[in-house]
């Protein structure tokens, strides 16, 4: 919606909801016209491995940053919003601006990233709605009948704009 269409995503890959997240992630971009590329997709475990990620992601954000080509890395995607708090700060002290240089988004909607500054872009699924939607599908499947098809589900999420993105110029855009 930002006109972003050159993004990088950092994701936890510790359980399979992490990996869902990314494909339904891939799957909007693709319903937009546009593809998540495999080495923009940033995989960690632990936090040495985050930490790795990051400073290998503003090496590639600061040497696209001198480009004006359609390989410019404009937005990040961290689906914990303290991974994109920790990106904002390794950005910061490389000397890229946020959101000027590159939108920075997380995935949790925690509470802190509202009080950060600059304030932090993101989305989330109501916690509330998961749990009661998990147990009523569970319900279903232990009333469904032997071999019945597996329930799967995808729930509405919020974005919750702030100051971490900006929407790109026509110009940016044309690239």
């Amino acid at each position: 919606d930002l006109g972003h269409r050159q993004m990088a995503y950092i994701t936890w890959d510790v359980a399979r909801c992490f990996r869902d997240e990314l494909l339904g992630f891939r799957t909007e971009l693709i319903r937009e016209g546009e593809e998540l590329r495999e080495e923009r997709i940033f995989r960690v475990h632990n936090l040495e491995e985050e930490r790795i990620a990051l400073e290998s992601l503003v090496r590639q954000v600061s040497e696209s940053k001198e480009t004006d080509d359609e390989q410019k890395i404009t937005a990040v995607y961290c689906d914990k919003d303290r991974t994109a708090l920790a990106f904002i700060e390794t950005c910061r002290s490389s000397g890229i601006r946020v959101p000027e240089d590159v939108s920075v988004m997380g995935g949790t909607g925690s509470e802190i990233s509202a009080h950060y500054t600059p304030s932090l872009t993101s989305s989330y699924v109501s916690s509330t709605r998961l749990a009661e939607r998990s147990c009523e599908m569970l319900i279903e499947l232990i009333d469904s009948p032997p071999g019945a098809a597996p329930l799967q589900e995808t729930l509405e999420g919020v974005v919750v704009e702030r100051e971490s993105t900006r929407r790109l110029s026509e110009e940016e855009i044309k690239w």
